[in-house]
């Protein structure tokens, strides 16, 4: 069981890796259209310069440039965060993805170690000579045992 809930995180933690992978990808994308939209808005402001020393209208256009420039750094800003978030997530989730790693591997621990708890207390062609019959526990008896820490560690007498 312990290995089922297990595998099913690990499953669930590699959609979630995935899905920060998607999220990185997308702040890239967006940070990068921010870029062109800063840089195209850097030749607007500075073709509009130009113009402005030619004609009367251009103070407005500038105006207008400035404002463009200044979304373009707002949305530039924003993507920054964006992506940074998005790293913050794929980190987290590579985080998660190394503990779910960890967690699966101490499943599978576990299971080596229900599997030879099992030999070694329900080996039914165990010769009675060699042990007494109540040193002799299968696994049902050993969890109910684990409680009773004398029952457990009798066999060690």
């Amino acid at each position: 069981m312990y290995k089922a809930y297990s595998i099913q995180l690990y499953s669930y933690t590699e959609d979630v890796y995935d899905y920060a992978e998607d999220v990185y990808d997308c702040a890239e994308d967006v940070y990068d259209y921010a870029e062109d939209v800063y840089d195209c808005a850097e030749d607007v402001y500075d073709y509009v310069e130009h113009v402005y020393c030619y004609a009367d209208f251009a103070e407005d256009v500038y105006d207008y440039a400035e404002d463009v420039y200044d979304y373009a750094e707002d949305v530039y800003d924003c993507a920054e965060d964006v992506y940074d978030y998005a790293k913050d997530v794929y980190d987290c989730a590579e985080d998660v993805y190394d503990y779910v790693e960890h967690v699966y591997c101490y499943a599978d621990f576990a299971e080596d170690v229900y599997d030879y708890v099992e030999h070694v207390y329900c080996y039914e062609d165990f010769d009675d000579s060699y042990l007494e019959p109540e040193r002799v526990y299968c696994y049902e008896n050993f969890v109910y045992s684990y409680s009773e820490p004398e029952r457990v560690y009798s066999f060690m007498d």
